[in-house]
């Protein structure tokens, strides 16, 4: 809901939280769409390389935003900022 009202640093606050759990990859890459939302390219990468390092082939969906997050999805966004669209 934080992502969908443009509320990115409250929304990273909450990622940031949950890269303690079982959602450590999904929480790695929002971390990255948030931090590019915010123009902070170089800590994007950063967090998109960490999850880059998940073992494993990690997914997670979201239909609402025509999106699969997994390692290809990553390797995009290490070439192209994340965008909202």
């Amino acid at each position: 809901m934080l992502y969908d009202g443009k509320y990115y640093q409250e929304a990273l606050d909450v990622m940031t939280k949950l890269e303690k759990t079982d959602w450590h990859f999904a929480a790695l890459v929002w971390q990255g769409h948030l931090l590019d939302l915010l123009g902070r390219r170089p800590e994007a990468v950063a967090r998109y390389e960490e999850a880059r390092k998940v073992p494993g082939s990690p997914n997670m969906q979201h239909s609402q935003y025509n999106m699969t997050i997994d390692k290809p999805w990553v390797e995009a966004r290490l070439k192209t900022p994340f965008e909202r669209k």
